[in-house]
């Protein structure tokens, strides 16, 4: 582990709850909800040949699979890493088919209504659509990985694996305490992208500075879209980066967010 203690070290072992997470913010499909999974698709639909048979990591997955409906019918494989293991253990829940593993279906529904651009509604979704969509997921998802971003191997030093695609929703921002450990994270974990891959980056944006599990408090690193681009100078090719920004009404201490997609400079 790194010598300075960060806020995920001192808060996140002790105080975050994945259900309570999970509860807290996937009981319905909201607004914010549905901005990820439609950028998702858009970006499915943007980078066909990219994500063709790719080896996807989706780093700080969180005790959630939802951003990794849309991915999973075009990569050849999932890797979930994430810096608590109880995270892992939620998501492989879910895998096995546990009894009490969290349910998704409100989001496969949302998430296979965007892919048809809404000729097909939620509630119109097949119960085999479902099934097929939940299947090709599990066989996907291949790997769960402890990751720490705060390293310079962020899947340990034995770790040589590197992704075709790496993405990341709402987690840099809210492991790092300062700005500079949040660049220098971001440059962590984007050395796991191969040259000319694909990033897909959600983050908490402009004056966001905390979000609630429960009754717990974290901390974010308040961005500016000019902090997105300093951090990224040098890592990627300058002319692929795309920034989308959309306001977040819905959580308290939340402005809005930014999505993200660039290349990796070859």
């Amino acid at each position: 582990m790194s010598t300075t203690a960060t806020q995920y070290e001192t808060d996140y072992k002790a105080k975050f709850g994945p259900r309570a997470y999970l509860n807290e913010y996937f009981q319905e499909v909201d607004q914010t909800n549905h901005n990820v999974m439609q950028f998702i698709v858009e970006t499915t639909e943007m980078y066909p040949a990219k994500l063709a048979n790719a080896t996807l990591l989706n780093f700080g997955c969180g005790p959630a699979i939802d951003t990794m409906i849309s991915f999973a019918p075009q990569c050849a494989e999932i890797h979930m890493s994430d810096y608590l293991a109880g995270n892992l253990a939620e998501v492989q829940q879910w895998v096995r088919h546990a009894p009490d593993a969290f349910h998704w279906e409100i989001f496969l529904r949302r998430a296979l209504s965007l892919e048809s651009h809404g000729t097909i509604p939620d509630a119109e979704v097949t119960q085999a659509d479902l099934e097929a969509r939940e299947a090709l997921i599990r066989q996907k998802m291949t790997q769960f990985l402890v990751g720490d971003a705060a390293q310079m191997h962020p899947l340990g030093d034995a770790a040589t694996a590197s992704y075709d695609v790496v993405s990341l929703f709402f987690c840099l921002e809210a492991a790092a305490t300062t700005i500079e450990q949040w660049r220098e994270m971001v440059k962590n974990v984007f050395s796991l992208l191969k040259p000319n891959g694909l990033l897909v980056w959600v983050m908490t944006a402009k004056q966001s500075k905390a979000y609630y599990v429960g009754d717990e408090l974290f901390n974010i690193v308040p961005l500016k879209q000019s902090d997105i681009e300093a951090a990224l100078e040098g890592i990627i090719a300058a002319d692929s980066l795309k920034i989308q920004y959309f306001d977040v009404v819905e959580h308290e201490h939340v402005e809005g967010a930014y999505m993200v997609t660039a290349l990796k400079a070859g």
